[in-house]
């Protein structure tokens, strides 16, 4: 029998507040993905879960939020019973620490942090890291003429040159970059020092995550249209934009080959991609809908692994 289940989420501090916004997934013991859900004002999502006796149906949560981290780790394991006898219950709290990035009082520039290691888990430290501004080659300027964007300007402000930073003893990593610039990244001491190593893009915050720079990955997905009605017989193609690690919204067409589309019921309608182009074909009236995740080896390899895409399934209308 599927019974009522609470998660609520609050942070570590001495008098706990609720942390609102937090996503939740929620796997079978087999790691299938079952449903999500967003914790509300309260700090809590509601699921219905099939239950069993003591000592329960077994789960396993998982949970995203920017600037956040479990207390327990990544994942959680949860037991639903039913029935339920006191004292025990189907509530289950789960704490949240919140990281404070490094922050630019300057509002036109990011503050990057994170620490580096070695391949033995070893600080990397006193390594030097070089930004060089990436050339930017629009098709036209205003008025009709092509420019160069480097040097940048930051509001009065002209970059006339690259830069480079140490880490510390610790292997601590801290710099101030212009918002939206775009850096060739230079690791001195890894490999060649004369490769380009990384291409960024810095975010429009006043603070972020080295390692969300240095590797994005799509996070969000969100439809431009949801959802779609489609004539019997017509192709049509769909479109959305894609949040990034590193905060950049992109359009579909910039994500190529990065994400897989599987649709619920292949007799009524089917998903095909090309070059980030999907385009869906209705083959019968009724209803269906889409899935997205992220393609295979399309996220750098992380320990623990980033929670899958949020995003809705498209529903298609087939008319």
């Amino acid at each position: 029998m599927a019974m009522l289940t609470k998660v609520i989420l609050k942070d570590d501090q001495l008098v706990p507040v609720v942390v609102e916004g937090v996503m939740v997934w929620v796997y079978s013991a087999l790691d299938v993905l079952l449903t999500q859900g967003l914790t509300d004002v309260n700090g809590e999502v509601s699921f219905m879960l099939d239950g069993s006796a003591d000592p329960g149906t077994e789960y396993i949560l998982r949970f995203r939020k920017d600037g956040w981290s479990m207390t327990s780790g990544p994942t959680q394991k949860i037991r639903v019973l039913d029935p339920v006898v006191l004292p025990d219950t189907n509530i289950f709290d789960v704490q949240a620490h919140e990281y404070v990035h490094p922050e630019s009082t300057d509002p036109q520039f990011c503050v990057l942090s994170g620490y580096l290691i070695d391949i033995f888990g070893r600080a990397w430290a006193d390594r030097t890291i070089e930004f060089h501004l990436c050339p930017y080659f629009p098709e036209t300027a205003a008025g009709g003429s092509s420019f160069p964007g480097d040097p940048s300007i930051v509001g009065r402000r002209m970059i006339v040159s690259s830069a480079s930073v140490k880490t510390d003893v610790d292997g601590y990593l801290e710099v101030s970059l212009p918002r939206g610039g775009q850096f060739e990244v230079h690791l001195y001491g890894q490999e060649d020092p004369g490769n380009v190593i990384f291409f960024i893009t810095v975010p429009d915050a006043a603070g972020w995550k080295v390692e969300e720079v240095f590797f994005p990955y799509i996070i969000i997905l969100d439809w431009t249209t949801n959802p779609v009605e489609i004539p019997v017989g017509i192709t049509t193609e769909v479109t959305f934009d894609v949040t990034l690690s590193d905060q950049r919204v992109l359009g579909n067409l910039a994500t190529k080959d990065l994400l897989t589309f599987a649709s619920a019921d292949e007799t009524i309608a089917i998903a095909v991609t090309q070059s980030g182009r999907l385009s869906i074909t209705a083959r019968a009236l009724g209803s269906t809908t889409i899935s997205v995740s992220r393609a295979a080896n399309t996220v750098a390899v992380r320990n623990p692994q980033p929670a899958e895409i949020i995003a809705d399934d498209l529903v298609i209308e087939v008319i």
